[in-house]
């Protein structure tokens, strides 16, 4: 990537993140088997691409963008709040947009929740 970059260039890197994805099997799914085979790196499969997605912990990113000599400049959780809530009206209802988008943004960037996201990015210079 560092290759591929201007100089004084940036990156994003999105990844879905592990933890999520053993918490959503617990909780969305409620199947304690696939949280612990995700737990030991199942691959998911995404919807919207059709493609089995290997995760990656966010912190063996920072350090191979690290070892590449890439800063990371940001880090954001996406997809908190809303990916916990329960399937419904609620959770559907446009009314109820301002409200999910003011919590995922005000989560995004602070710990503990940045490292519960469904997906990590990195803004990497």
């Amino acid at each position: 990537m560092r290759e591929a970059l201007r100089p004084g260039g940036a990156a994003s890197v999105i990844c879905p993140n592990p933890v999520s994805e053993v918490l959503r099997a617990v909780h969305r799914d409620g199947d304690p088997d696939l949280a612990f085979r995700r737990f030991h790196g199942e691959p998911v499969r995404t919807p919207t691409f059709d493609r089995e997605v290997r995760q990656l912990h966010r912190s063996a990113a920072e350090r191979s963008a690290g070892d590449a000599g890439l800063d990371v400049t940001r880090r954001v959780g996406l997809r908190i709040a809303v990916d916990l809530l329960p399937e419904g009206a609620a959770k559907h209802d446009d009314n109820n947009y301002p409200d999910i988008l003011r919590l995922e943004l005000v989560l995004a960037e602070q710990q503990p929740y940045l490292d519960i996201a469904r997906a990590w990015q990195l803004l990497l210079r």
